[in-house]
């Protein structure tokens, strides 16, 4: 859930706060969980701008799609695609379509530019990294990982 560095530079940090929004940080509570729990230091720890943004993407790569009642649009449609009986070629393809979809249902995402997810690793998962274009600029960003285990 990392905003990765970028060769043309960071976008404007005030234009991207103003456009990325704030929210609350979430981190994994112990290595290895799924879970995501409130960040806390002296109070609940803020996110602006571009991490904001970066967190919320991820965060909805986490989430099965049609889980949240109060939106069932919201989510990762990926676990349809590992269920099917599909050569791995077209399944990282597949992979790449649902994340590219869930990335564009974000309203602050004008355009996927780039999507790749790196090698399986012993665990079967693996990285997704994305390079998005928004208001604020271009954010490439590391997402997370898709677990084929």
């Amino acid at each position: 859930m990392t905003v990765d560095p970028s060769t043309a530079g960071p976008p404007d940090p005030v234009a991207a706060r103003a456009l990325l929004g704030r929210g609350l940080a979430l981190g994994r509570p112990a290595v290895g969980e799924p879970a995501l729990d409130l960040v806390w230091g002296e109070g609940p720890v803020l996110l602006e701008g571009t991490d904001n943004l970066a967190q919320d993407l991820a965060v909805a790569l986490l989430t099965p799609l049609g889980s949240d009642p109060f939106n069932t649009g919201f989510g990762f449609d990926g676990l349809r695609v590992l269920s099917l009986a599909l050569g791995p070629l077209l399944r990282e393809q597949l992979l790449r379509v649902a994340v590219i979809r869930t990335l564009l249902a974000d309203n602050r995402v004008a355009d996927v530019v780039d999507v790749t997810l790196g090698p399986l690793d012993a665990a079967r998962r693996q990285e997704v990294r994305a390079t998005v274009r928004t208001a604020a600029g271009e954010l490439p960003m590391t997402l997370g990982e898709v677990d084929q285990g």
